[in-house]
């Protein structure tokens, strides 16, 4: 838009799971995502920023407790949104979370 500055430096793009958590029920779903399938190519692209801020999202470094993702979401999203997403589906934004670390953590392990 012409009254919005350029985004300063390149764009960022995080491939999780397409949304496909707000849209499926439960975690049943994730068998086909991308992060979870089990085949010879691994998705090992973690931007040390990126990494950083899922860590600090994640509670890593807070130990088990709050869920700080779910937390954030409920702050920043307006009700509305909330009450279309689902209860659920936000609360599952930490698991997949989870899993996207998890994923790093292998890379770093080879």
């Amino acid at each position: 838009k012409p009254d919005h500055p350029p985004h300063p430096g390149p764009p960022n793009f995080v491939h999780l799971d397409q949304g496909s958590g707000f849209y499926h029920s439960g975690h049943g779903y994730l068998d086909r995502n991308a992060l979870r399938q089990r085949h010879k190519v691994d998705y090992c692209t973690f931007r040390r920023p990126l990494l950083t801020r899922m860590q600090e999202l994640s509670g890593v470094e807070k130990g088990p407790g709050p869920r700080p993702l779910y937390e954030e979401l409920k702050k920043r999203l307006p009700d509305d949104v909330i009450k279309e997403i689902g209860e659920k589906s936000l609360q599952s934004t930490q698991f997949r979370l989870q899993m996207a670390l998890k994923q790093d953590n292998k890379c770093i392990a080879k």
